[in-house]
C-alpha cells in the first residue's frame, strides 16, 4: 500500500494524510494514490482504526504541491469520485 508522507491527528478524532509532491508523478499514478488514501479503512498493520465513526481512515488528504506538480495533482483530483475529491485539499508550497 501507499504510505503517506505523514499523518496528523486533529482534535483527537480526525486523521489527515499528508502528501508532499516535490516532483510530478504521472496523473494516473497520482490519481491512484489519491484513491488509495481516500478509500483506506485500516491502519498500516491492518488493524481497524475508526476514530470518528466513519468507514475511512482519513478525514482529509492534504497535498502540498510545488508549481511544477500542482497542475498534475489538480487534474488527478478531478479524476477521482466526488465523495473522495471533496476530501483532497491541494496547497501550493
Amino acid at each position: 500500500p501507499h504510505i503517506p508522507d505523514g499523518e496528523v491527528l486533529i482534535d483527537g478524532i480526525h486523521i489527515v494524510a499528508i502528501e508532499r509532491e516535490r516532483t510530478a508523478k504521472t496523473i494516473e499514478r497520482t490519481r491512484d494514490i489519491m484513491n488509495e488514501l481516500c478509500s483506506r479503512k485500516t491502519d498500516y498493520d491492518n488493524s481497524v482504526v475508526n476514530l470518528k465513526g466513519t468507514s475511512y481512515r482519513y478525514a482529509e488528504i492534504y497535498y502540498y504541491a510545488r508549481n511544477e506538480s500542482i497542475k498534475i495533482v489538480e487534474k488527478a483530483r478531478d479524476l477521482i469520485p466526488a465523495n473522495f475529491s471533496s476530501r483532497v485539499k491541494i496547497i501550493l508550497w
